[in-house]
């Protein structure tokens, strides 16, 4: 149970962020189009694409945090060095969800300039769905390298 739990983690985790960041990316064009008014009258495809990229982004995220356990803090009292592992886990971790965090930050940020009753029109010049799907992209590496040290630590214990 343990090794398909593995697999199906490596597998569709960095797929779901792929995935997510190449929709951000297509997200972006609508934007930057010369008839893109803002706000506009409906719902566009910017905010709909923007929309399924976040909740790929959720999924992935919910499925990593649930299949997977925040590695341990050591006790002060324990004189034992932290593994490798331990040090790969945590700052893997750490990152994870700071990338997530600013990717999912950005792109919520770009879509709401596509959406009708949105007051912010000032950030589509800055190609922010752009950048948010690159942080996508650097997720799924990230993601992919702290589900490897997760399984790590947790066959070391």
């Amino acid at each position: 149970m343990q090794r398909w739990k593995f697999l199906f983690a490596c597998l569709f985790i960095p797929i779901a962020y792929v995935v997510a960041g190449v929709l951000t990316i297509i997200a972006d064009k609508p934007l930057h189009e010369d008839g893109h008014n803002c706000p506009p009258d409906s719902p566009g495809k910017a905010y709909k694409l923007g929309t399924a990229s976040l909740c790929l982004m959720g999924a992935a995220l919910a499925i990593t945090n649930g299949m997977f356990k925040c590695p341990r803090i050591r006790s002060k009292s324990d004189s034992a060095r932290p593994s490798t592992s331990m040090k790969v886990a945590w700052i893997t971790f750490l990152l994870f969800w700071g990338i997530t965090l600013t990717a999912a930050i950005l792109i919520g940020a770009a879509i709401s300039t596509d959406y009708p009753k949105s007051k912010i029109c000032s950030v589509t010049d800055l190609h922010l769905p752009s950048i948010g799907g690159a942080l996508c992209f650097t997720d799924a590496v990230v993601s992919t390298i702290y589900v490897i040290s997760s399984s790590m630590l947790n066959t070391e214990e």
